[in-house]
């Protein structure tokens, strides 16, 4: 019997190192790079106001509340809410007043950021949005504290649908029609065609002095004559060839070569105050023989799809090695469906003339949309090598929101990848593809700054970038907040 419960607690202990080992593998490849806790989510500073109002709901807020000097959530199923959203920023409303001089304000946070962080899993490992405590301290006694808000207020945005998606590609198809983008013309190659026609008139003789007076026979004879042929004078034709588009830029844009890479000489680009790629793209002096450019075609992204569109009319050359991946992370596959790896929607191409990118990202966008938020930015990479691979280095347009399903793969790129951040503006930069940069030692690039130093960071340091703070752990970026 001893044996027996012997045999029994070995049995479960080799059971149990295996689900250990297999629990650590999944968390390895799990979307996202950090994990966010209640007790990291302690190193934010609250700020201080008097009382704050809740306000009507707003289509882009959900609102979490919880009792004064409690942590559980109350309305907990109001999470639907939030269901296939871009969560934008999380803040915590409490109120400073205390029942007890024992009592512990950062414990009681402690459990209400893990409330929350249970109920909505994907904070956890979403590492650009904005987080904020405000400390509320206007109430005098315990009535008055509550009746003060305590709980989390969430702003979001949709995720991108099916219907915004068929949206968006008709602005991309509108826009790139638009003068304020500048027009083409056909370039036109003529050449000379010089040709003279024969016609038969007679039968030539066998003997050559009779050829010499040019004597000519009505018939073929016994003797099998050939055919004497006659040559009009030659006719000189023109034959006009397209060979290609030339780009000819908008009313009002500076002609000169600094002037078309100003984005404020570009009407359109004028008008839209993130001008991320276009700006990018102009500082990053790309070597056209040997970089690839990666492209997320993905909904949202259709703005700055014409940024690239745009500086690929102001830059492509004829003849030179013009190399792009389009993707749109799937197909419009649905989530299940969506293999890491495997995921599809992944297309490398040669664009041979200046009007090449935009039919094949039109063809893109329609083929899908993305669907979920995480995207397969590494797979369009590791396709694209295969399909060029003498490429030298990787310029990648990526969505600041969309965390990379696929951070798994990172080990397989060895080659320098530039990152091109859309939608960072007001946000933290997505720690996903700051350890792309840093792993393969590349670079990331938004409207205003260049990281080119990334690959430096030491284990334990802390990365200052646009007034966020990052820190290396384990290899890994994570926030600091």
């Amino acid at each position: 019997m001893i044996k027996f419960w012997l045999l029994l607690v070995l049995v479960f202990e080799t059971t149990l190192a295996q689900d250990i080992k297999t629990n650590e593998k999944k968390s390895s490849s799990i979307i996202g790079s950090s994990f966010i806790n209640g007790e990291t989510l302690l190193e934010i500073n609250p700020k201080r106001i008097d009382k704050y109002k809740v306000e009507k709901s707003k289509p882009n807020e959900a609102v979490f509340y919880v009792p004064f000097a409690g942590a559980q959530i109350e309305n907990k199923k109001d999470k639907k809410f939030l269901r296939d959203k871009i969560i934008l920023s999380v803040q915590l409303y409490y109120s400073s007043y205390k029942l007890s001089k024992e009592f512990s304000q950062p414990i009681l946070n402690k459990s209400r950021f893990d409330s929350l962080l249970k109920l909505v899993p994907s904070l956890r490992t979403n590492t650009y949005l904005k987080w904020e405590v405000f400390e509320q301290t206007s109430a005098k006694n315990e009535e008055e504290a509550k009746k003060l808000f305590h709980g989390f207020r969430i702003t979001f945005t949709d995720a991108p649908t099916e219907s915004a998606a068929r949206d968006e590609l008709a602005y991309f198809k509108r826009v790139l029609k638009l003068d304020s983008l500048g027009t083409y013309e056909n370039i036109i190659e003529e050449k000379y065609k010089i040709k003279a026609k024969t016609f038969k008139t007679g039968y030539d003789p066998i003997l050559k002095s009779k050829k010499e007076k040019k004597i000519v026979y009505d018939k073929k004879g016994w003797l099998n004559r050939k055919e004497h042929l006659e040559v009009t004078a030659p006719e000189t034709t023109i034959v006009k060839k397209v060979v290609g588009r030339r780009y000819i830029p908008p009313k009002g844009m500076s002609l000169d070569y600094e002037g078309y890479r100003s984005p404020l000489s570009i009407p359109y680009v004028r008008q839209h105050l993130d001008s991320t790629v276009f700006k990018a793209l102009n500082r990053i002096k790309i070597n056209s023989k040997n970089t690839l450019i990666v492209v997320d075609v993905t909904g949202s992204m259709a703005p700055y799809s014409l940024q690239i569109c745009l500086w690929n009319r102001l830059n492509f050359k004829v003849g030179e090695n013009n190399y792009y991946v389009l993707f749109n992370d799937g197909d419009a596959k649905s989530t299940n469906q969506k293999k890491i790896g495997n995921t599809g929607g992944v297309y490398p191409l040669k664009i041979d003339s200046i009007i090449d990118l935009e039919k094949n990202m039109i063809k893109v966008m329609q083929k899908g949309f993305g669907g979920d938020i995480p995207e397969n930015n590494l797979e369009a990479i590791i396709v694209g090598l295969k399909k060029f691979p003498n490429t030298k280095e990787i310029v990648m347009i990526a969505d600041n929101y969309a965390p990379v399903r696929d951070m798994i793969l990172l080990e397989k790129i060895k080659i320098p990848v530039r990152i091109i951040l859309c939608g960072s503006y007001e946000l933290r930069y997505n720690c996903d593809y700051l350890n792309i940069a840093r792993q393969t030692k590349g670079s990331l690039h938004t409207m205003e700054y260049d990281y080119l130093d990334i690959y430096k960071t030491k284990e334990g340091e802390i990365l200052e970038m646009k007034g966020f703070n990052y820190k290396l752990i384990k290899g890994k970026f994570h926030p600091v907040f």
